[in-house]
């Protein structure tokens, strides 16, 4: 079945938050390819005990009721944008992303250098690169962008 926009909702339970970090997790070894998936692995517990918690996250689910993608903002701040891996190229992250500007009237995010999709992606959607630092945790280049509603 097709997904439906209106089941873009916040995140509500313990179910919905496993199947945003199994997201997460496959999201990032995807994504960030670059980067050994222990790394990740290591985060999967804060992430679902801090990271997800302390921020504001919408899930995109489809009819089934099953979520395919998140987005988490801590103030204007994009923390996190994953779609699974499967339903990625259908529009569910430029409909997250919508779901953001509704709700900010800016934001700004990092992304590694090299996850060229995801810079491209944000650049299509009016962020900019407004920086280039180093994540101290990984030793990757990201660029800081940011977005501003006009």
């Amino acid at each position: 079945m097709e997904p439906y926009i209106y089941k873009l909702v916040p995140l509500s339970n313990a179910k919905e938050l496993d199947e945003v970090v199994a997201i997460w997790i496959a999201g990032s070894e995807t994504a960030h390819h670059f980067i050994d998936l222990d790394y990740w692995l290591r985060h999967v517990e804060a992430m679902r005990e801090v990271y997800i918690p302390q921020s504001e996250t919408w899930i995109y689910k489809d009819s089934a009721n099953k979520v395919l993608g998140f987005i988490s903002l801590v103030n204007t701040r994009l923390a996190s944008l994953f779609v699974s891996p499967d339903a990625q190229g259908s529009g569910i992250g430029s409909r997250l992303l919508e779901k953001a500007k509704e709700l900010r009237n800016h934001l700004g995010l990092t992304v590694y250098v090299k996850n060229t999709n995801a810079v491209h992606f944000y650049k299509k959607h009016g962020f900019t690169i407004e920086d280039t630092r180093v994540d101290e945790n990984t030793q990757e280049e990201e660029y800081y962008m940011v977005w501003n509603k006009n």
